[in-house]
């Protein structure tokens, strides 16, 4: 239990107490927001593909809270300017954000977002499922009031599994906060004084986290933290850029994202080539490639396809045999592939 609330802290590159892991959820997103949103709070959701637009529909029609939606084109990131004009004209407690979408292998720039939304005294929430230990996510430094994350996604661990960190200005909003879970799995509230107690023989007792899970997890920040943070952040954001470079160059197709600097690393969406069929992309998804090749899903369906790239297997060697694969894959199946229609990615708004 010690070792796992340093390991995350580590993780997060925060000093939050409240820094644990919850598990038995079915989905962590739904568990965070139901325990810091009331019934009569504002909202606003950042939505830049399909994870935030699930998490203002649950807002909405779970919550009943009031939702403001601030949206962007498809592959786009979210602008500063545009957050603070709507912070500005509507008093908001939360304002929920994904740092890295995967429906659309956008990066959400959020370096400067935290000190504007206290400038409002309004919460920051991020999604950091798919950026923890791909990029740098320090929620100290970037003013993060509550982070989580889905830990098998992009740093690997067991899918039952979120850590999330609460600050201290989060802490006294979640203490503020009306809504009681139905659930003592899903009470934040009771969870967090139960870690932040380190009284393992209650903790043990009240079952929160099976013990396999949580060593499991254990194993896996000891060997984050045994390479150094730094180090598998540097070869993760390497290793992309090379997997990125080839997909251009070698490969020839285009990328989704058209700034570099809003790329995810963690998934990388490839536009799907206009005289390529759907059918040749739902062969090469089954291929056995050393990487995951997934559809787009929502809005890109049928116009993207997405590389996804976790921090394990994020190295020289892997990326270097999907590129050749991937390659004669399509030279085998679809000789002379040609180029995308940019027309059909011009339209799409979240």
């Amino acid at each position: 239990m010690k070792d796992v609330k340093a390991y995350l802290r580590y993780l997060f590159r925060s000093n939050n107490l409240a820094t644990f892991c919850i598990g038995n959820c079915e989905n962590g997103m739904e568990t965070v927001l139901s325990n810091f949103i009331n019934l009569t709070d504002t909202v606003l959701v950042g939505v830049i593909g399909e994870t935030g637009k699930q998490a203002a529909n649950y807002i909405t029609q779970r919550i009943g809270a009031k939702v403001h939606i601030l949206r962007t084109y498809a592959g786009k990131a979210l602008e500063i300017e545009d957050i603070d004009n709507h912070l500005k004209a509507d008093p908001t407690k939360v304002f929920f954000l994904v740092h890295g979408e995967c429906s659309t292998g956008v990066l959400q720039p959020i370096n400067k977002i935290g000190e504007l939304c206290h400038k409002y005294d309004c919460m920051f929430m991020v999604d950091v499922s798919n950026t923890i230990g791909c990029v740098d996510v320090s929620t100290d430094k970037y003013k993060i009031d509550v982070a989580f994350a889905i830990s098998q996604k992009a740093f690997d661990g067991l899918n039952d599994l979120i850590p999330i960190t609460i600050s201290s200005f989060g802490l006294t909003k979640l203490e503020q906060s009306r809504m009681h879970s139905t659930s003592n799995l899903n009470d934040l509230r009771q969870i967090a004084e139960i870690w932040m107690s380190n009284d393992e023989t209650e903790f043990i007792y009240s079952k929160f986290v099976n013990a396999p899970s949580l060593n499991s997890l254990r194993d896996r920040l000891f060997a984050i933290q045994n390479e150094q943070l730094s180090n598998v952040i540097d070869r993760h954001i390497t290793n992309s850029k090379r997997l990125q470079h080839d997909i251009e160059n070698s490969i020839g197709l285009e990328l989704f994202v058209t700034r570099k600097e809003h790329r995810l690393p963690s998934m990388i969406a490839v536009c799907i080539p206009s005289r390529i069929s759907e059918h040749f992309f739902s062969k090469i998804s089954t291929e056995r490639f050393p990487l995951e090749v997934l559809p787009g899903v929502g809005e890109t369906l049928g116009l993207i396809i997405r590389i996804n790239l976790t921090t394990r297997k994020a190295t020289k060697k892997i990326v270097k045999d999907f590129v050749r694969s991937f390659y004669q894959t399509m030279e085998t199946l679809t000789p002379n592939y040609g180029i995308k229609n940019s027309d059909l990615y011009t339209n799409i708004y979240y």
